[in-house]
């Protein structure tokens, strides 16, 4: 689901910034981090304000007032502040993910795919964009595409039930239907209470 992955993207983007301490600017974006960790949106808000009249245009700040933005559902403004980043840089995969998710939930499903490619080739392999592109081409019936990208998300974690189970739906959409119930046989025996494995393994069986 989109928010899951959100949520992965924001702890890389929370990483990111607090790995260095060798500045002040470098502590204070790491406490707006922090607040954001534990739901303070408001506080991390009004921090990055004052931080952003100190150093205007600074991409780290205007990267967590997006995030920052895009947990109060503020769309808009959250839009504004990656847009920003990408201004200084075009390849940064985080806004790029973010902004995809935005199109998502503006129904824009071409802009979150074309967000999701860029963000794909900044960051070869990234796993949480590699999901949010898969997404999006199902969204889009685009299956055969999608079923690629599945099959890719596999070779680094092939151990993962509802990978399998969208690899496998994926398949069945493609025509694929032998292919299919071998994934949703391999997702089964991975997470015996995948429910809807079961239904889509009954439906390939069929």
């Amino acid at each position: 689901a989109p928010t899951d992955v959100s949520n992965a993207l924001f702890n890389h983007a929370v990483n990111s910034t607090t790995s260095a301490e060798t500045s002040e600017l470098d502590w204070e974006l790491g406490q707006i981090s922090n607040q954001l960790a534990n739901g303070f949106t408001g506080d991390a808000l009004v921090s990055c304000q004052r931080l952003n009249l100190q150093h205007p245009q600074n991409s780290d700040i205007q990267l967590l007032s997006g995030i920052a933005h895009f947990m109060s559902q503020q769309w808009s403004k959250a839009t504004e502040c990656f847009e920003i980043v990408l201004l200084s840089n075009p390849n940064n995969t985080q806004a790029l993910n973010y902004l995809g998710d935005l199109a998502i939930e503006q129904n824009d499903l071409t802009a979150a795919e074309d967000y999701f490619r860029r963000a794909a080739m900044a960051s070869p392999g990234d796993p949480d964009t590699l999901q949010r592109l898969a997404y999006v081409l199902q969204r889009l019936e685009n299956m055969t595409d999608a079923a690629e990208i599945y099959r890719q998300l596999l070779e680094t974690t092939p151990e993962t039930a509802e990978v399998r189970l969208n690899y496998g739906y994926a398949l069945f959409k493609s025509d694929q239907t032998k292919a299919a119930i071998k994934e949703y046989h391999r997702a089964i025996k991975l997470n015996p209470s995948l429910g809807l494995a079961q239904i889509n393994l009954g439906m390939a069986l069929s």
